[in-house]
Order: structure tokens, then sequence, then C-alpha cells
């Protein structure tokens, strides 16, 4: 929608409203040179400010300034500077010139007369985007002179071509600012020319009314009159959807909007009751402060009062007024007084302590918080606060930094506050640089029992420091994660370094999962092994982590780690084989070098060893080993003992019984089949099947019944290699119940003996007793060779009846 003789138009601010189409140019000033752009957050590149030349004529700029808030910051321009007609120059400091939260730039004249002043610019994020006048020149002495939009160095943000223009104006606004329930809201006001839409027809343009607040939204519609004028109304009712607070009011004109507000209160006596119990604070952001530091000084209130800003002055310990000036809430209404640094953001302000014959001591902060409006104004409705801050004397420590850190122990998403000074020496900007050292987590190849060496964290930034020396730096170790990403590869240990030519400083700090529960019982090299036993012949291995590591980027050799091996009597062990030299006195007599490994730490103070324990070098015995660290001489000590295989199959402290057996019967006359049920499958996996074989422990037997005999011999000492070592006959091994050599192993037996009874009844008529000597007549047997199981773990005999030649009584 457009009106063919719509040119351009202009804004009407009425009761809180602003307003948003476009603004038509005043005049420029012909006699000036005007700032035309300012970048003061750059992505990439530098800050800078370009000046433009609006006039016909050459204008000489030598020796005038360009002043950040930061009046120390200033920058001269150089001899022989000349901008020409209708031309650019741009001009660049250093990345630190601008205050990204807020500054304002002056640009005054080799005579410090001021010639130009920005509006306070804000830019908290860094992009392409720079502060421009919307057309080159553009200066109306307001804040809507300036948008910004993609920056233009030393080109043109658009010029402004002259036309004949018809002025198109817009008003409205509510006819109170609270209202309660049951009132009428009224909302009028008027538009300099009716609108039209595009088309053949000019179909007008619709006033459009939107009133909206939390749960609620109304559209209303009206044209306006033949005078030009509109108003529309509705009724403030709860049972329409009206609640008690603020609502905002948005009216529409083809492309141009109003918005203003309105607050729904209980009662008008509310509002007297509230203006009764506000309250006001005054904060400044640190309690104390050195020349040459700048003071933010902002304020709180629960006051409603209407055009309302805190009216403030600062006196020194002597009582004198050294600043003075005005803030408000809303920071388009910011005032800027001499004496002070202007507002900085809505409700604050800034002020900068000088350092030449400073006064140290206490400062007071009053404020008034009043309406400015002085037809308005009433005293009454005034609300008083006041604050102190002290100024005490820089005192330099004897170093070349100092350097801290809020904390010592942080969580993954904690903001880390680094502050600091140079103290003997000032530079534009020293290296910052942020290592992590070590991890409190490790990642292992289940495969190869190898360590994977991580990724460490790594951040390196340049900081500008102030005036005074002093510098802050904050930053996160994850500034953006996604939902169940894994972040424990940033617990660990780290170092934060600041450094310049003439020296540096250091910092220690931990990441944690759990700050508040963290106890740190780490060693300085941490040593840990993967089992306190070993078996002679298997592998070793050893790790570690160097706390506080300092990683060698060219040369890392240097930080090797050394193990020595100490034997059970205390000798360290030597490269040379020990059986070779009988009776060598070690680091006397030995031909070679102590028995030493050596590491090779990682980026972050990891390291590890692995190692055969031969019995060529090693014995059954307890072991220590002592580790180095070469660059800190740090050492540890860890011990592990050596021991025979039977330890690990059976521990030497188990008690068992040396030989257990049981009773059982079988009806089964084939002995093979009897073994088959006794026989477990496997390694145990599938028990015995037991189906012929009774083991209930009864002992009576019936005739044709098979004896089954089943039992286990049980190791209760371990088996050891002696101390030879050498020889074959080093394989001997004990039981508590046999001792046998491996190469008779044919003879690995059990003897069974089952005597006779005392009396024995074959058949109701024939019995046989033993004579004095044991020896039965009437009858007799030989047992058969025994049979076992393949476990060894049961076995049963047979035997065949004897015969009887002596005489026998019926």
């Amino acid at each position: 929608m457009k009106n063919p003789l719509l040119f351009g138009l202009m804004a009407i601010l009425l009761l809180g409203g602003t307003i948003s189409p476009a603004l038509s140019q005043n005049s420029l000033d012909s006699n000036s040179i005007v700032i035309n752009e300012v970048e003061i957050n750059p992505l990439n590149g530098a800050e800078y400010v370009e000046l433009y030349n609006p006039t016909s004529q050459s204008i000489d700029i030598s020796g005038w300034s360009l002043i950040p808030s930061a009046t120390w910051k200033k920058y001269v321009i150089a001899p022989n500077t000349i901008i020409e007609p209708q031309k650019f120059l741009s001009f660049s400091h250093h990345n630190s010139w601008f205050i990204n939260f807020g500054d304002v730039i002056s640009l005054a004249n080799s005579s410090d007369k001021l010639i130009d002043k920005t509006p306070l610019l804000i830019d908290n994020v860094g992009d392409a985007k720079s502060w421009q006048r919307s057309t080159d020149g553009l200066d109306t002495n307001s804040v809507s002179d300036w948008e910004s939009k993609t920056m233009t160095p030393n080109s043109s943000n658009g010029k402004f071509i002259e036309t004949n223009e018809t002025i198109f104006s817009f008003t409205g606004k509510t006819d109170k600012t609270n209202y309660t329930f049951d009132d009428t809201l009224k909302i009028s006001g008027s538009v300099s020319e009716s609108l039209f839409k595009d088309n053949s027809s000019y179909t007008p343009e619709i006033i459009k009314v939107q009133i909206q607040g939390d749960n609620y939204l109304e559209i209303l519609t009206v044209y306006p009159d033949r005078d030009l004028n509109f108003s529309t109304t509705t009724n403030i009712k709860k049972t329409l959807g009206f609640a008690l607070g603020t609502y905002d009011v948005k009216i529409s004109y083809g492309d141009n909007s109003i918005q203003t507000e309105f607050v729904i209160i209980d009662n008008l006596a509310t509002l007297s009751n509230e203006n009764e119990s506000a309250s006001l604070e005054i904060l400044t952001d640190k309690k104390s402060y050195i020349p040459g530091e700048t003071v933010i000084i902002s304020a709180n209130t629960n006051s409603s009062l209407e055009y309302a800003g805190l009216d403030y002055i600062v006196l020194d310990p002597s009582g004198k007024q050294i600043f003075d000036g005005t803030i408000f809430q809303n920071s388009q209404f910011s005032i800027v007084h001499k004496s002070g640094g202007g507002q900085i953001y809505p409700f604050s302000t800034q002020i900068l302590l000088q350092g030449v014959n400073p006064v140290y001591g206490e400062y007071e902060v009053q404020g008034i918080f009043k309406s400015q409006d002085p037809l308005n104004s009433n005293s009454d409705d005034n609300i008083t606060a006041n604050t102190t801050f002290q100024l005490i004397e820089d005192v330099k420590e004897d170093s070349y930094f100092s350097l801290s850190i809020d904390k010592e122990v942080y969580s993954v998403g904690d903001t880390i506050t680094v502050t600091g000074r140079s103290n003997q020496i000032w530079t534009e900007n020293i290296a910052l640089q942020v290592q992590q050292t070590g991890v409190l987590s490790r990642a292992a190849d289940s495969h190869k029992d190898q360590y994977i060496r991580p990724d460490p964290f790594s951040l390196n930034q340049n900081i500008y420091l102030n005036g005074d020396g002093t510098f802050e730096f904050k930053f996160k170790l994850v500034n953006n994660s996604n939902s169940g990403e894994d972040l424990s590869r940033f617990f660990g240990d780290y170092k934060l370094t600041v450094s310049e030519y003439f020296g540096n400083a250091s910092v220690n700090f931990k990441v944690v999962d759990d700050p508040e529960s963290f106890v740190d019982v780490r060693t300085p090299l941490g040593l840990q092994m993967d089992d306190s036993q070993y078996v002679l012949g298997t592998a070793i291995s050893i790790t570690g982590k160097i706390l506080d590591y300092e990683h060698k980027a060219s040369n890392n050799s240097y930080n090797s780690v050394k193990f020595t091996f100490i034997d059970p009597e205390g000798n360290p062990m030597m490269s040379e084989d020990r059986r070779t030299t009988s009776g060598f006195q070690y680091e006397a007599t030995a031909p070679n070098k102590k028995l030493t490994l050596t590491a090779i730490p990682d980026a972050i103070g990891n390291f590890q060893i692995s190692a055969i324990l031969t019995p060529i070098q090693f014995d059954i015995g307890k072991y220590s080993v002592v580790v180095i660290h070469s660059i800190s001489k740090i050492s540890e000590t860890i011990e592990f003992e050596i021991v025979t295989a039977q330890s690990e199959i059976l521990p030497s402290d188990e008690v068992q019984e040396p030989l257990t057996f049981e009773i059982c019967s079988s009806t089964r006359n084939d002995i093979s089949e009897i073994i088959k049920d006794l026989k477990q499958i496997g390694n145990g996996e599938i028990p015995p099947s037991m189906e012929s074989v009774d083991c209930d422990g009864t002992s009576d037997f019936v005739t044709g019944e098979k004896l089954v005999i089943r039992g286990k011999v049980n190791f209760n000492n371990p088996t050891y290699l002696d101390n030879s070592s050498v020889t074959t006959s080093g394989q001997t091994q004990t039981g508590s119940s046999y001792t046998t050599n491996y190469v008779t192993a044919q003879n690995n037996y059990v003897e069974l003996s089952i005597p006779y009874p005392q009396t024995l009844i074959v058949s109701s008529s024939y019995q046989t007793i033993p004579d004095s000597d044991e020896d039965y007549h009437g009858g007799g047997g030989s047992g058969g060779g025994g049979v076992t199981s393949r476990d060894g773990t049961s076995g049963i005999g047979s035997g065949t009846g004897g015969t009887d030649n002596r005489e026998t009584s019926p």
C-alpha cells in the first residue's frame, strides 16, 4: 500500500508511544564534519570510526581527536590529514578502543572544541554490522539518526535525495494511563491525510488498534473521519477477559505504527499505596576502586511514578560535589552532564575517578527519584537513597603480573573469571593461554588395553589492559552443548598463563562433575597398577598422571619418567641376567646399569609402561618400583608381589578337607554305564546325571547292588617353583594328600581299602568268621582294578568272590 503523493514521513511521540515510519532529512550543517559510522564490536578486523565531509570544501582535520567515554583512549589524527568534499575517512586505534556494552564517541578539533558526538552506542554481538547514520551526514541530534546495518567503511551509507514532499503525521493515545474494572478505555488520535491501498479503486486503509496483555488479545478497527481524527472505545470488564496488569496498545495505519500502554489496577487507592511503599536502591559495581578506574552506578526501584528519573550527585571524602547527573529507566531519555559519563544502559551511569591528585577515602552517592515533569512534580512522591564506595591507594605487587581466578574448582558449564594486573610495565595487550594438563577419566581400548591419547582443551586469547594495567577476562569451556553430549572429556586439570616479553604468571584450576563434593586424593605422580599380585612370566602394567604437568611441544623427551625395580632383598635389579654370575655385588661388580624402564608422558601428563616378569630376571617375592619424573624430581614408590600359578587357581588361605568321599549304590550291571552316569560334561557346565547311582547316605545294600565310592582330592597348599627355578626338579608339586612329580604322573592314584566285616552272612546256612590274624575262612575275595571318571572326581571298583578250601560247620 502507498499513497502516490506520499514521499516522506514525520513521527510524533505522545504518551510514551513510539512511531516507526522512515524519517525525512533535515538540511545538513554545511560547516561541520560528522561522525558517519562507528564499529565498536567487529567480528573480525579492527574497531573504527568513519568521518564524513558533507560540505563543498576540503577541510583540514590535522590534530583533531576521536574520544571514547574512556577519555584516556583518545586518538589524535595525524598532521596533513584532509577530507575532501563529500568524501569519507576511517580511523582505527586498537581493538579495545570502545566499550561493547555502551560507548559515546566525540569528535573535537585541535582546539578541543566539540564538533560532533554520537548517542550511546551498544553492540554486544560481534558481527559484520556497525552503527551508521541512516544517510550520509544525517544529523538531527536524535538517536533516530542512527541504525545498525552492514558495515560500509570509507563508503556511503546512503544519500538523501531532496524532493517535493508531503509531510505525514500520525498520533494516537489512551485517555488515561491507569484504569480500574468497569472503566471505559478510549483510544484516539489523528492523521494528516488518508491513506489508500495499492489498487485502482483506491480502497482506504483501516486503522487497526491491537490491545494485548497476559492471556488477552483484542483487535479494534476504525476509519479516520472527515477531520482526519479517529477514536474507539472498549469496556474494562473481567467478564471480557481483562485482568490486573499492564497492557500494550499498538495502533497501525498503513506502514506506520504507534505503541503505548496502560495498567489495570484494583482501585486508584492501590496506586497511591504503591507509591507510598515504593523503594529505591542505588548500587555501585564494586565497593572499592583505585585512581583511573571507572565506577558504574546503577539503581533499582519498584515505583510506578510517571516521567520519573534519578537525580544523583557524588561527594568526595571532604563533602565536595564532583559529579552529578540524571538517569532514567528508559534508555532513550538519558541525560549527559559535563561532569558525568552519561547513561550506559537503562538506569545506570559511569564516572571516571581521576588519577591526578586523588582524594582517598569514602565517597557518597546521593539520589532522588522524582518526576521530571515540572507541571506534575510533587515533592511527596520523591524517593531518596544513597550508597558509598572507597577510593584506595594503588599498591602494586613486586612481580611482573598479579593473576587470580574466582574459584579453584569449576563445573563444565561455569563461567571462569580471570583478573589481574601488569604491575611494572604497561603494554597494550598480553597473551592469555588456557591449557588442559590432565584428565580425571580415561578411555581404553578393551582389546589392546592401550591408552588412547585425548584431545586436550586449549584457548589462546589477546587481553587488552586498562589504563592502570588491570585486566579482566571471562570464558567458558563449553558455550553450547547438545542434550546428552558426553562432557567428561573436559574434567581434569588446567593451567592458565598470561605472558608478555618481560615475564609471565600462571594459576591452576580443576573442572569436575560436582565441585561441591569433589575431594582430590591424587598423588603427584598418581601411580597405579592393574593388580597387586602377578604370576611369574606374565605382564605387569604401571600407569600414572603427573600433576601440574607442563607439556614440551618441541622436545618432550626431557619430561621422561624413569622406573627402577628393587628386588625382595632391597637391591636394585640390574639389566644383567641374575643367574649368569653367582655372588656378584650388584652395582659394585655388575658390568651394566640398573634395570630401568622409561616412559614419555602424553600432552596432559599421562604415562604407562608394560613389561614381562620373565624368570630370567624375576623370582617369587615382593618387589618395589621407584618412579622419578626427570624435570620435577618428584618420586613415588609402588609395590607388587610375584606368586606361582597355583596361587591364582586356589588362594592359600582357603581351607578344605584334603580328601572327601561318599558311599553310593547302583543297580546297573555294566560298570561303564555307571561311570557314564558319574561323569560331568565340559568343565562342569553340565553336572553328572546320577541316573543309576544313589548317594542318599544309606549303608544298607541288597544282593546284586554295586558299591560305588566317589570322592575328590583338594589341594590345601599352593603349588610353587623351588628357589633355583632353573632345574627340572623345580616342577615338583606339593599337596596335602600326596607329593608327585609331573614326569611320573601316571602314578597319581588314590588307594581304597575295604576290610571284611566281623561277620559275613553268605546264606542262611553258611557263614565265615575271621581268625586272630584277621584272616577270613569260608570265603574271601580279591579286588579288581579301580576305574575312575575322566575328570578324576569319582570312581568305582569291582572284584570277584574267593573260595574257601577249609572245612566249615553247617
